[in-house]
């Protein structure tokens, strides 16, 4: 059977999940597998034996008769996985009979003993490879629950007289097959193994919890404990990959490109590093390597809706939308409650053809979260045709949702009408903040402000700044996002003009602090015009009261933020004048109070032309939340980051010569 004679059928629900946990892998066909005839009939056209297989494991899941579960797998040879992998390559020779009875003993225990896992509807056999060894293939499927949840599975079976059994598992987007884990932690009760793998075993298991968990800090700690065991080629690979997931959901791409040549220097190629890759080049706005990562893992492996999803995304990125679509199309048919699937298919799809989108949403488990999803996506690329779309199929499903008013609102920004989108956005405001407490967005997070800002943005490119600062639920968040858009687009007479009318019309809550917000964005506007001394001289009668208001409440983080900003300011402003002592002590200060400050070092450091010290602050800061074109976009620091002394510097971080 060859790796092109798979089987591609019309599947039921799915929502993805993207790892499933290898030790649950284990126990994976003690799951019913109720498999619908068509599909099944189509499974059939691989081999009628791998069928058998699979329908054997779900006649004795449903029977929960343990002896027939056992009965599928072949003991030996999967005992033989787990010395293959390398574990007992320490076991002297003397005892490795009796540990290999051990491993069977185990393995049976745990394939019998276990509780029924969560129920699966149907399974799809995708792919049927040639194993490594004579008598062995590797089928790969998709189980789908009820709930339309999809886990992907390959199962390493063997041949034994007209049928096959089974003799490993993998979830092929972790790369880690379970009796590798079974072996790692195997490997401190059978003695005679490596001292350095000890508690291993445990390490594995909590930081693939951590993972599933999405706790992605603690996951990495434990993986790097791993890392550094020198466990066997198979279970480092998969180490390697689950750091580049880590880091990958950590933001963290350098690192995640990292330790995905780690995997390929270890000699292995798991599929799913190409889909990481993939992942890594989208968000890298690298589109063309991004196409040509998630081919690689399409060819390795198969077309599941996670990399036609970053297919999608590199080929929209690079304008061939209609190849978009044509890679979207089966994958939806497939997949039809995948609401991520479905967005970028809505926003690839003709406008002719958009009201087919209404019954597609409606197959959704939550229609009204996917149109949203779709929107979103529409917003993000100024879509308006989609937007005055999206906004109707929502008032079908949810009617008088503050969403319609807002996703019309962006449909009105992007023809440019923008005073009757702010009238939208306004009324969608007002529906937000007029619902019960418990059901409002939480204060100060990113959907309370959204609503508010959508409003702001839009009597922005109004030119009414002073409008925007009225109709705003939140006067107090309104002042200072108009007055940092003003200060970012060097408005200094609007700035000025803006705060005139906050002063004379203070928000409900936050007065007591408006005067001083108001010192410290006159001073911005000076600095706009150039009028640096006057800012100094300001800024500097400013710090004392804010330092007093802080010492009254340190838990005031408004205060805190704002003398940061003051500060900061003051910093930039004595470098300008080549006060480099006054600078860095109050760089010193504002260490010694908020913890270290790399940022302002490296900037203390880069104006006295340190270059040296200034390279060691900047390292420092990135491996904190620093962002390397932080430095290089700074409008002080980022000429000089560009000039020769720095080149290294850059190469090594932005990869720039």
């Amino acid at each position: 059977m060859s790796a092109s004679d798979s089987a591609v059928l019309d599947l039921s629900a799915v929502k993805r999940v993207p790892i499933l946990p290898p030790l649950i892998l284990a126990l994976v066909l003690l799951v019913p597998l109720a498999t619908a005839g068509d599909e099944k009939d189509g499974a059939a056209k691989i081999d009628p034996a791998i069928t058998a297989f699979f329908d054997a494991a779900q006649l004795a899941s449903m029977a929960k008769d343990p002896g027939v579960m056992v009965a599928l797998w072949d003991m030996a040879e999967a005992v033989n996985s787990v010395e293959r992998a390398g574990f007992l390559a320490s076991v002297p020779e003397g005892r490795m009979e009796r540990i290999k009875e051990r491993i069977r003993l185990s393995l049976k225990k745990a394939f019998t003993r276990r509780p029924l896992v969560h129920p699966f509807q149907t399974y799809t056999i995708r792919r049927v490879s040639k194993g490594a060894r004579p008598s062995t293939v590797t089928a790969y499927a998709w189980l789908r629950a009820p709930d339309g949840t999809l886990f992907k599975i390959r199962c390493f079976l063997v041949k034994r007289a007209d049928s096959w059994a089974l003799y490993d598992l993998e979830e092929p987007d972790m790369g880690l097959r379970t009796l590798h884990v079974f072996g790692m932690l195997l490997v401190e009760t059978l003695g005679g193994v490596p001292a350095a793998w000890k508690g291993g075993g445990a390490k594995l298991a909590q930081a693939q919890a951590h993972l599933y968990a999405g706790e992605y800090e603690a996951a990495k700690g434990l993986l790097i404990e791993l890392e550094a065991m020198a466990l066997p080629d198979a279970l480092a690979s998969a180490i390697e990959l689950m750091l580049a997931m880590s880091s990958l959901a950590l933001g963290d791409l350098a690192a995640a490109t990292k330790y995905l040549d780690e995997v390929a220097d270890i000699g292995k190629n798991p599929p799913v590093q190409h889909f990481l890759r993939a992942t890594i080049y989208n968000q890298q706005h690298l589109p063309e390597q991004a196409l040509a990562e998630a081919r690689r893992y399409i060819e390795l492996l198969d077309a599941g809706p996670d990399v036609v999803l970053e297919l999608a995304l590199a080929l929209r990125a690079l304008g061939r939308g209609d190849e978009a679509l044509a890679a979207l199309t089966p994958a939806v048919r497939e997949s039809p409650q995948d609401a991520d699937l479905l967005a970028q298919y809505a926003n690839c799809l003709p406008e002719a053809r958009l009201q087919e989108l209404d019954a597609r949403f409606a197959l959704l488990p939550d229609a009204g979260e996917g149109i949203r999803l779709a929107a979103e996506l529409a917003v993000a690329e100024g879509l308006a045709d989609r937007l005055h779309f999206f906004a109707g199929v929502l008032e079908k499903h949810e009617p008088g949702h503050h969403d319609v008013d807002f996703y019309e609102g962006h449909a009105l920004s992007s023809e440019g009408k923008f005073q009757e989108a702010a009238t939208r956005f306004e009324k969608a405001q007002a529906k937000v903040f007029a619902l019960p407490q418990e059901e409002q967005p939480e204060k100060d997070g990113a959907e309370w402000r959204r609503y508010i800002d959508a409003l702001l943005e839009a009597l922005l490119a109004a030119d009414d700044p002073c409008g925007a600062y009225d109709r705003a639920h939140d006067r107090e968040h309104a002042l200072d996002y108009l007055a940092e858009h003003l200060r970012y687009d060097g408005n200094a007479p609007a700035l000025r003009t803006l705060l005139a009318h906050a002063l004379a019309h203070p928000p409900k809550d936050g007065a007591a602090l408006l005067a001083l917000r108001a010192g410290y964005y006159s001073a911005e506007a000076d600095v706009l015009d150039g009028k640096h001394a006057s800012a100094l001289k300001a800024l500097s009668l400013l710090r004392p009261a804010l330092e007093k208001k802080l010492e009254a409440d340190d838990e005031a983080v408004l205060v805190w933020l704002l003398l940061y900003q003051v500060e900061e300011r003051l910093v930039r402003l004595w470098l300008r004048e080549k006060r480099y002592k006054e600078a860095g002590e109050l760089v010193s200060t504002i260490g010694a109070r908020d913890g270290p400050e790399h940022y302002l070092q490296a900037l203390l450091h880069v104006a006295k032309g340190e270059v040296a010290k200034a390279v060691a602050s900047i390292r420092e800061a990135v491996k904190g939340d620093a962002h390397p074109d932080d430095f290089f976009d700074d409008a002080d620091m980022g000429p000089i980051l560009r000039g020769p002394a720095y080149a290294p510097l850059r190469l090594e971080l932005l990869g720039e010569k």
